[in-house]
């Protein structure tokens, strides 16, 4: 169970600290342990499921701090570049409307001296 528990990729949580409660049963009944023996293992079992219940509950606890984090850096800058695309829009002078007279530039400089 201690080993299960240091695996990334091993069992949840929930189901090795649902093993650790079977395994406290078992060990209680067990009549062939000696009384101090089994409130040694009893109190290492305890021990090892508290850890796996608040490891258990951390991680839950962070994968959702996690996700909307994730979902706020993907969703926020869509909305930035949205609102600018439509300030543009609505803010920027009809061009189609706009009608220059055509004007010579022969014989100008754009920068004069």
């Amino acid at each position: 169970m201690v080993y299960a528990r240091k695996q990334v990729s091993g069992r949840d949580g929930s189901v090795i600290a649902a093993d650790l409660k079977a395994l406290e049963a078992r060990i209680a009944a067990n009549s062939s342990v000696s009384g101090g023996g089994k409130q040694l293992l009893l109190a290492l079992a305890a021990s090892v499921r508290k850890e796996v219940e608040n490891e258990d509950h951390l991680e839950k606890s962070l994968s959702g701090i996690l996700q909307k984090a994730i979902l706020f850096t993907t969703i926020f800058p869509l909305l930035v570049t949205l609102g600018g695309n439509l300030q543009g829009k609505f803010m920027a002078p009809d061009m189609g409307k706009l009608r220059l007279a055509p004007k010579s530039l022969s014989g100008q400089t754009a920068v004069r001296v």
